[in-house]
C-alpha cells in the first residue's frame, strides 16, 4: 500500500493502450473463456486502465491512462505481459457508529464475503471526451448508491486519499456527508428488498460499521487487504480536519 501525495487537483492524460502479441491476444482469449465457463456473470465491460501516476510538480497528480476491458485482468497470470493497473473509486460513508463497509457477494471479482468500502472500478468516458476528477466523484457518488442506497450528490464528496493498492491498482478515495447509522440501515434494507423483488444478486450481501482495523475481528468474513490502512489513513485525515 503506497499513499500518493496529491493535495491539488488530479489530471488525466490519454494514451493508446499497449499492444499485445497474437499469442497473447490468444492465451487472454483462453483464460476469459474459462472465466466466464466457471462464472456466468463475468462481464467484459470497458474499464480505465492506468499506465503510470506522477506528481505534476503543482501539487497535484498526472495519469496516464488507456482505454480498456476487464478482461484485461487476467493479464496478471500471464508474466510475460506488464500487469496492468485499473484505476477504482471508495467512497467512506461515516456514521456515529463508524464507516460503512460491506461484505461482497459471491459473483463480484472481489471475491465472496469480502468487506470492503463501497467502491468499483472507473469506467472511460465516451470516446473522444476526456477523463477528468469530476467524472470520477460521479463515478463513487453512483457507486455508493448502487451498492449500499445512500445517495449523495457528487459535490458533497471529498477527496481524502490517492494510492497504489496491493494489487498494482490506483484508487481514489472520497468522504461522504455523515449520516444516521439506522438511516442507512434502512437504506441498505430497501436496497436488498429492491433486488429480491428484480430477482438479482446485489454487490454487497451485508453492511456494518467500523472505526478501526481492530473492529474488523468482529466482522464475519474476510476484510479486504487494503482496508485496515484506509480505516487509519481516513481516521487521521478527520483527525486532521478537526473532524
Amino acid at each position: 500500500m503506497k499513499f500518493l501525495d496529491a493535495d491539488g487537483p488530479l489530471r488525466f492524460t490519454e494514451v493508446p493502450v499497449p499492444a499485445l502479441a497474437p499469442h497473447q491476444e490468444a492465451a487472454l482469449a483462453e483464460r476469459w473463456g474459462e472465466g466466464v465457463h466457471a462464472n456466468p456473470l463475468m462481464f467484459d465491460g470497458p474499464v480505465v486502465t492506468v499506465l503510470g501516476a506522477e506528481p505534476d510538480g503543482r501539487g497535484g497528480l498526472l495519469v496516464r491512462w488507456a482505454r480498456a476491458t476487464y478482461r484485461r485482468h487476467l493479464l496478471r497470470e500471464m508474466p510475460e505481459v506488464t500487469t496492468p493497473a485499473f484505476l477504482f473509486v471508495a467512497t467512506a460513508q461515516p456514521t456515529p457508529a463508524g464507516v460503512v463497509v460491506g461484505r461482497t457477494a459471491a459473483w463480484t471479482s472481489t471475491g465472496a464475503g469480502r468487506w470492503v468500502i463501497p467502491g468499483g472500478t472507473v469506467e472511460p468516458p465516451e470516446p473522444g471526451r476526456p477523463l477528468h476528477e469530476e467524472l470520477i466523484r460521479q463515478h463513487a457518488a453512483r457507486e455508493l448508491g448502487e451498492e449500499t442506497g445512500v445517495e449523495v450528490p457528487a459535490p458533497d464528496l471529498t477527496r481524502w486519499a490517492v494510492l497504489w493498492a496491493p494489487n498494482g491498482n490506483l484508487g481514489v478515495c472520497f468522504g461522504a456527508p455523515p449520516r444516521p447509522e439506522p438511516e442507512v440501515r434502512e437504506r441498505f434494507a430497501a436496497l436488498l428488498a429492491d433486488a429480491v423483488q428484480r430477482r438479482e444478486e446485489p454487490e454487497l450481501s451485508a453492511i456494518d460499521f467500523v472505526s478501526t482495523p481492530a473492529d474488523l475481528a468482529r466482522l464475519d468474513g474476510t476484510p479486504a487487504v487494503a482496508l485496515p490502512a484506509l480505516l487509519e489513513r481516513y481516521a487521521s485525515t478527520r483527525a486532521g480536519a478537526g473532524q
